[in-house]
Order: structure tokens, then C-alpha cells, then sequence
């Protein structure tokens, strides 16, 4: 089954929200001023509650009720606002499926998109968009899972969902990786072509010449599903299977130690905030 039957077996893809597709496709241009989100926000009642929700959960721990999207930006501040409004209307796409199913993806999507956006401060890149990649990069396989459960079930009896070897697995198997089908869901999704590029590179971004801005996001991707992966491992552990050349590409150290990032559970949402 190739990527196109795929999708032809996927009925019910889901929309994207408005609100999600004007958000990323101004990564690219100057960036959305406060005034403009907020209206954008206005115009999606139920991404609207759920930001007001998520702004006064515990995480955030604010001095006053936060009633409103203009008050959300004021006390949150954009990019934060921001990064929330990709999360949440990303995650409602797939809100049907059981929490069995979405927890587990969801949880390393934000985990590597957390830390796409601590390495891109590194490596002088848009750390939104990097956080927006970092959360886009494994939802293909919610769609393989929907659409071939008995096959994807085979595999974690093989390796776990979320470790590196996983995307060879896949290519094996079924002549494509989850990645690949993250890439063409933007596609599908009429999304910027830069997420496509990034995506279907992320998976081995040193195999194919990339332009130069499009190799490195898929590089940062690649490195940052990896740190998501291995934030539960020994240090020792990490330090051994540490994707030397892909961090080198990107001018970072040799071992995960010398990044030094903080357990990246600290640095994201609560996923029970973002998900029921």
C-alpha cells in the first residue's frame, strides 16, 4: 500500500482549523501581529474556549481569571498564545479517537517540538516554526494507525512507537515512514510546502541534498524527535546512541550531556491540559 492508497482508505481526514493554516502559513511571511491573532482566535468558538481553558489551568498559575483572547496575549504573551493555538487545534483534529490511541503520539510530538524550539534558539532558526514542526512531525502516524491498526500493532511488538528505529522499520514494511506520511497530510492540508519538505526529510536528513534551510529544519526534526525519544533514558544510554553526524550538521555537540537541556517535561504544556 503506497502513501496515495493510503489516504484513499483515510475517509475521514480532518479538516485543519483556519485558525492553524493562517497561523503557520505566516511563519514564512513577518508573523502575525497581536490584534490579528486575536480576531483569528475570535473566529473559532471552540478553539477560543479551549485557549481560555488551557490559559487558566494550573500550569501557568495566573494572578487573575483570564476571560478573554486579548487578555490571553497580554498575560501569556504571543508567542506562547501562539504556540498554545497550533497545539490545541492540532490535537482537535484527531479528538474522536481513544486517549489510548492519541496520548502516547501526542506526548512525544510535544515533547520533540519542545525540544524542537530549545535547539532552534541554538542554531539560529524561527523557533516557532521549529516548535510547529517539532508537533506536525509524527502525526502521520495516527493516520497509519487508523488505517492499518493490525500492521502498526505488528511493529510495536518490534520496536516502540517512538524510538529512531521505528522509521526504518516502517520503510521496510511498507515502503514509507510515518514522516513521509506527516508531509503529505500538510500537503493535503494546504499548508505552507516548507512543512512537506521539512517532514519528508526529517527522517534521514543527511541521505538527500536539500536546499540549505529546508535540510537544517529537517536536521533540527530529526535530532529533536530523537531527544524526545531518549528524555527518559540513562545519561549513559543516551550518550551512546547520540545521532552524532545530524548534530554535527547543525553545529551541536558530540554527546547529549554537553546540550544540557532541562528535563523537557518542565519546558511543555501538561498534555492533560491540551487533551480530554
Amino acid at each position: 500500500m503506497n502513501i496515495d492508497v493510503l489516504f484513499d482508505h483515510f475517509n475521514t481526514l480532518p479538516p485543519a482549523s483556519h485558525v492553524v493554516q493562517e497561523v503557520l502559513a505566516h511563519f514564512q511571511q513577518d508573523g502575525r501581529q497581536a490584534n490579528e491573532l486575536i480576531e483569528l482566535i475570535e473566529s473559532d468558538p471552540v478553539l477560543y474556549a479551549r485557549l481560555l481553558q488551557v490559559a487558566n489551568s494550573a500550569r501557568f498559575q495566573m494572578p487573575q481569571r483570564i476571560q478573554t483572547a486579548k487578555q490571553a496575549v497580554q498575560l501569556l504573551g504571543l508567542v506562547n498564545v501562539r504556540t498554545l493555538v497550533i497545539s490545541i487545534g492540532l490535537i482537535h483534529c484527531f479528538k474522536q479517537l481513544p486517549a489510548t490511541l492519541l496520548q502516547p503520539m501526542w506526548q512525544h510530538n510535544l515533547y520533540t517540538a519542545t525540544a524542537a524550539r530549545q535547539l532552534a534558539l541554538r542554531v539560529d532558526v524561527d523557533a516557532g516554526l521549529a516548535y510547529a514542526l517539532g508537533l506536525l512531525h509524527g502525526i502521520g502516524q495516527l493516520v497509519m494507525r487508523i488505517v492499518q491498526p493490525e500492521a502498526m500493532l505488528d511493529l510495536d511488538e518490534q520496536v516502540s512507537p517512538q524510538a529512531p528505529q521505528r522509521l526504518i522499520l516502517e520503510q521496510q514494511t511498507f515502503g514509507y515512514a510515518y514522516t513521509d506520511v506527516s508531509a503529505e497530510l500538510t500537503r493535503r492540508w494546504q499548508f505552507p510546502k516548507l512543512f512537506e519538505q521539512v517532514l519528508a526529510g526529517a527522517s534521514d536528513p543527511l541521505a538527500h541534498p536539500m536546499d540549505a534551510d529546508v535540510a537544517t529544519l529537517a536536521a533540527l526534526i530529526h535530532l529533536s524527535a530523537w531527544l524526545a525519544w531518549a528524555n527518559d533514558l540513562s545519561p549513559q544510554t543516551t550518550n551512546d546512541s547520540w545521532p552524532v553526524d545530524v548534530a554535527k550538521k547543525l553545529g551541536l555537540p558530540n554527546s547529549a550531556a554537553e546540550l544540557a537541556l532541562p528535563p523537557l517535561q518542565s519546558l511543555c504544556p501538561a498534555l492533560q491540559d491540551l487533551i480530554h
